[in-house]
């Protein structure tokens, strides 16, 4: 347990007959990705139910990540609750204990190969087991992001001008259906520029 591991004792009947430690191991990208995601500005949390010493461990080999540990599923949800934020709140897990938390959070991200009960619940499920999906989707998100507020900037100025041509009778009837259309299909082209 001081090394970071549980230890499982096996038993027949009342009597011992060893010890198993079990640890989870560590995924090679996930230091790297949490610290892409950090310089994105996302403020990186471990919630574990696993018990000091190996969330001491995990936390270390992440690049000494702020974590709690020995949480029950009702107290992951306490334990997130009480981080504040000044946006949303987002929780990637996939266990059965993760489930509940997966429900509560503003955002639940599950992993793909985690268990269904996760995956149900989730808002968003990252395909694979590949943490950097999580990364990828925060750029797809900014990305979105950006070109609606152009779609809508373009949309109003285009708008705009084309009433007050209209208030000083500068416009048709036509010019302004094909400003209209023009402009929907300018806003559908922009957004082909997520694929």
């Amino acid at each position: 347990e001081q090394q970071g591991k549980t230890v499982v004792l096996v038993s027949e009947g009342n009597k011992i007959m060893g010890a198993l430690a079990i640890a989870d191991k560590i995924r090679d990208e996930a230091k790297e990705t949490i610290k892409r995601l950090n310089d994105l500005g996302v403020e990186t949390i471990m919630l574990t139910g696993d018990n000091q010493a190996m969330a001491k461990e995990v936390s270390y080999s992440l690049g000494n990540i702020d974590y709690r540990s020995d949480l029950l599923p009702e107290q992951k949800i306490e334990a997130f609750n009480e981080i504040e934020s000044k946006d949303k709140k987002m929780f990637v897990g996939d266990g059965i204990n993760d489930a509940p938390l997966l429900k509560n959070a503003d955002i639940g991200v599950a992993m793909g190969n985690g268990s269904e009960v996760a995956i149900d619940v989730a808002d968003v499920i990252i395909m694979g087991d590949d943490i950097n999906l999580l990364e990828k989707a925060f750029n797809i998100a900014s990305k979105t992001r950006r070109i609606v507020i152009q779609n809508i900037v373009l949309s109003l100025i285009v708008k705009f001008l084309f009433l007050t041509f209209a208030g000083f009778g500068m416009s048709s009837m036509l010019t302004a259906i094909f400003a209209d259309v023009g402009i929907t299909l300018i806003a559908v082209l922009n957004t082909f520029r997520l694929i």
